[in-house]
């Protein structure tokens, strides 16, 4: 099964897909108008307004309910998603005289890459737009608060980058090692099978160390920006409260935004890897 072979199974359930990220969206916009509706909020309350409160609880029940929704529908339509792809797996895979031990560890790949639509591309877009919107909000609001947080991806980039390529190796050695598995358990001396547990724990914890470092490299540069973003308001006079706590909320959703691109970046590279072994 080649990639266009796998976007053309997907045909039938673009329209379930495209209703579950539409809502996906939609939490994401709520998530990001809280702190501007919170600091309205806080302003309010100060100047004995309730139009922000009654946005903020307007906004948040919306919220709640679509979220409620979403999670439901989203375990029915990929259920059903996954249930079709195995099977076609299986079928095309038998076809060709693969091995049953392949076989059975490309299905299990397989839901690997169900569950990439199911949880990771919504992450992806929460992480993409949750660094978009709180950049975009940030230079709303101030600015030199804009262009301190603009400055981290400069180095985040080049170290993601070089991480990417780290990881492309160690999920290929991983994937290979989980194609064995079945063949190993089946016609494999003890001997065998502990060294084939020891090797798949190894590339395991190689990934796992990997993409720590990148998150500490991640880490130390939104510290960074966060400490000259907060110099940046010592002794301001003109900010209101409700200002103040908007752009800090803002500065965080950006940089926890960051933080979550090494896992973005492994399971990106982990979907192309499985996705070539379905050719």
């Amino acid at each position: 099964m080649s990639s266009l072979n796998l976007k053309a199974l997907l045909i039938p359930y673009r329209p379930a897909i495209a209703v579950t990220y539409g809502l996906t969206l939609f939490e994401k916009g709520c998530l990001l108008a809280y702190p501007a509706l919170t600091g309205m909020t806080v302003d309010g309350m100060i100047s004995k307004s309730y139009t922000g409160l009654l946005l903020l609880i307007g906004t948040w029940l919306a919220h709640m309910l679509v979220a409620y929704c979403r999670q439901r529908y989203d375990t029915r339509t990929f259920t059903r998603i996954y249930s079709f792809i195995a099977n076609k797996i299986v079928l095309s895979q038998q076809a060709r005289g693969e091995a049953l031990s392949e076989i059975s560890a490309r299905v299990e790949l397989s839901r690997e890459i169900v569950d990439f639509f199911e949880h990771e591309l919504p992450f992806v877009a929460h992480t993409l737009l949750g660094i978009a919107g709180s950049l975009v909000m940030l230079f709303f609001y101030d600015l030199r608060s804009g262009f301190i947080a603009a400055v981290v991806l400069g180095p985040l980039i080049l170290g993601n980058a070089l991480y990417a390529r780290k990881s492309k190796r160690l999920n290929r050695g991983l994937n290979n090692q989980i194609e064995r598995e079945v063949r190993t358990l089946e016609r494999g001396t003890p001997a065998a099978v502990v060294k084939h547990f020891k090797l798949l724990g190894r590339w395991k914890v190689a990934l796992s160390d990997a993409e720590n470092t990148a998150w500490v490299f991640t880490e130390l540069a939104t510290l960074l920006a966060v400490l000259f973003i907060l110099l940046n308001f010592f002794g301001a006079d003109n900010a209101t409260a409700g200002t103040i706590f908007a752009i800090l909320s803002y500065s965080y959703d950006y940089l926890e935004g960051l933080d979550g691109v090494p896992h973005l970046i492994n399971q990106l590279v982990r979907l192309k890897d499985i996705q070539e072994r379905l050719i």
